[in-house]
């Protein structure tokens, strides 16, 4: 009976003993175990209360534990299960790896499309902000154009209006300087030679011959110049020569005289001793041989400040009757 026993504890522990090689699951002692294993019991007892440890630890504990009749495992076999509890956890760490890195990858990924629709949306923007800085642009230019236009309507409406203005300045001058001068056209005073008659014209007597000039306008003459010069010629001349005249124009500025009132009346004739020198020339003058001529210039200004002349030429026709003509020419008033 003690033999039965024995071999059917002997076929037990065999058939575990090929359980615990082809299975990582901890075997538990029988009811037949010696009483030296009462630790296994134990532990047993506690896992029926406890969690399962992890798969690891049971591994090395079976390695480390001490059976009855099981031969220990050897440094191959504790090698291999230890690179491939290695294998096993650097596979889970580099699994671990994997998937951090995918959802950092998806993230990114992710985070890229969000980045290429910000782009994108950030490109539009920048294509709109671009079209209405061209149509900014394409306005400011079309402004500039119409305030060019602008300004050069402006400017010639200023040139125009400047132009016209300066024509009405100048028209208003050249009419008041018309009305000015009409005006003193109008008031100035005018000198002419109203009368002239031989006073005295006898043998052995001066020959006297007065001048009647008179005043005409309704200002005075002011500033009077006169000179009475006389020429003996055979036949009555038109009017007295170049070099006579000149000769007057160089002896006038010498020879002033007053001022003659408006509707004045003075009297100019011959120096007395030019009326002696005739007095000498008297039979020639009375048989006719010689034409006696008395010619002259007075000049004055008048209130306007502008200068004037008179020119006068006279001779004497008919020594019997002393009846004397005008000159044909130089008998000119300005």
């Amino acid at each position: 009976m003690k033999d039965q026993e024995k071999s059917a504890t002997n076929a037990e522990q065999s058939k575990n003993t090929h359980a615990e090689a082809n299975s990582p699951v901890i075997l538990h002692q029988t009811s037949n175990s010696p009483p030296n294993d009462k630790p296994a019991a134990k532990e047993q007892s506690e896992c029926g209360h406890h969690k399962k440890t992890i798969l690891p630890l049971r591994l090395w504990r079976i390695l480390r534990r001490k059976r009855l009749g099981v031969p220990r495992a050897n440094f191959a076999e504790k090698s291999t299960v230890f690179i491939t509890l290695v294998i096993a956890f650097i596979g889970g760490i580099q699994a671990y790896i994997y998937s951090q890195q995918k959802k950092i990858m998806e993230s990114s990924g992710g985070q890229t499309d969000k980045l290429i629709s910000a782009a994108n949306t950030q490109a539009d923007a920048a294509t709109k902000i671009s079209k209405a800085a061209d149509k900014f642009s394409q306005s400011a230019d079309d402004m500039k154009t119409q305030m060019t236009t602008a300004v050069g309507d402006f400017e010639k409406a200023a040139s125009d209006s400047a132009k016209t203005s300066q024509k009405l300045v100048a028209n208003a001058e050249a009419a008041s300087k018309f009305t000015q001068q009409s005006f003193l056209h109008d008031q100035r005073a005018w000198i002419g030679m109203a009368e002239f008659h031989a006073v005295q014209f006898e043998e052995n007597k001066p020959i006297q011959v007065d001048l009647d000039f008179f005043n005409s306008g309704k200002t005075p003459a002011l500033k009077m110049h006169e000179i009475v010069k006389y020429k003996l010629w055979p036949i009555p001349l038109d009017g007295p020569f170049t070099e006579d005249v000149s000769s007057i124009e160089q002896v006038l500025p010498s020879s002033p005289i007053n001022a003659s009132p408006p509707q004045g009346r003075f009297i100019s004739h011959l120096r007395d001793n030019e009326s002696e020198e005739l007095k000498r020339q008297y039979p020639s003058i009375k048989n006719k041989s010689l034409f006696l001529h008395i010619y002259g210039e007075i000049e004055y200004q008048d209130i306007g400040g502008e200068r004037h002349t008179t020119q006068f030429c006279i001779f004497l026709n008919d020594p019997d009757t002393k009846e004397l003509f005008y000159c044909k020419s130089f008998n000119e008033m300005n």
